[in-house]
């Protein structure tokens, strides 16, 4: 088998096999192909198994592994400023980016590209617009970062095209004030527009990694079902079953798809999705931690210059 039906194969199976026992295939694989499908799904089976890791002992240390596999795609700020000049004509590049603009401390491992970040930030919105989001998204979370909760949100919408705005909402909101501020947004329908709420929402729910924002949103959404059409809560029921974290969150997910399992053949699935994807996480999350060969890829791959 190739190297990418290997990876697709530890993805198919994440119910029987630990993701864990693919991840050195997963980091050979993302420092050496030339082939972007393979590398998006490598990068995948990294994703998947870095989120799941223990936030205490390994997600921070995994930071280090996660600069060693993807700067070296990106080499130097030099050559950003020449991809910036053709964006998007190479793949694995942005995709590179994104995943550096995801390490929190960036600083520690190259502080002329924190400085780098932080000089982007500073930038005009006029300025800052024209710039991809894999590499000012990074920029306006550290600017973020000194600003109240409300200007964070304030200052994502003025600097993202409002798909990209949705996007960085739904990944960054990590407090239950941010949260708060969002969904506010969402239901009063002023500074967001219905359908691009809608949307970010449903992106919260299906990759959010934080329990306690997660439990919030849905508890908004239980209180305030009729701010929302049919067609849209039903999109909520859906994404939560996707992203689920939780055995409580399961109890509240139930209790949003109450009303609408008699008629609605589709929540039933969605109920059911949601039982095996939770099963997936403990799965996942219980072997992931425990992996002598996570420890051995951070051996491995963490010590490297």
């Amino acid at each position: 088998m190739t190297e990418q039906q290997l990876l697709k194969e530890a993805l198919e199976n994440q119910r029987k096999k630990s993701l864990a026992e693919a991840l050195p295939l997963a980091c050979e694989t993302l420092l050496k192909t030339d082939d972007y499908r393979t590398f998006s799904i490598a990068g995948n089976v990294l994703d998947k198994t870095w989120i799941r890791m223990s936030p205490i002992f390994q997600y921070r240390r995994f930071e280090k592994v996660i600069y060693n596999l993807f700067w070296p795609r990106i080499g130097s700020i030099e050559n950003i400023e020449k991809q910036l000049k053709k964006p998007y004509e190479d793949g694995i590049f942005w995709d590179s980016m994104c995943w550096i603009r995801s390490i929190q401390r960036i600083g520690s491992f190259n502080p002329k590209l924190y400085r780098y970040f932080e000089e982007i930030g500073n930038l005009s919105e006029p300025e800052l617009a024209k710039l991809p989001r894999e590499l000012k998204g990074r920029a306006i979370e550290i600017k973020n970062q000194k600003l109240t909760p409300s200007e964070n949100f304030r200052n994502t919408l003025d600097s993202f095209l409002t798909g990209d705005a949705m996007m960085e909402l739904s990944y960054t909101c990590y407090s239950l004030d941010s949260a708060s501020i969002l969904m506010n947004a969402v239901v009063m329908d002023d500074e967001i527009d219905r359908k691009d709420g809608v949307a970010c929402v449903n992106n919260l729910l299906s990759t959010n990694r934080s329990k306690r924002v997660r439990k919030y949103v849905l508890h908004r959404l239980i209180s305030e079902r009729f701010s929302f059409d049919k067609k849209d809560y039903l999109s909520f029921i859906k994404s939560a079953a996707k992203g689920i974290e939780s055995e409580s969150e399961y109890e509240i997910l139930k209790n949003m798809a109450k009303p609408f399992t008699a008629d609605h053949p589709e929540i039933k699935e969605a109920l059911k999705e949601a039982r095996t994807n939770l099963a997936i996480e403990k799965f996942q999350r219980e072997t992931i931690r425990k992996s002598p060969i996570v420890k051995e890829v951070m051996r491995q791959y963490g010590h490297r210059r």
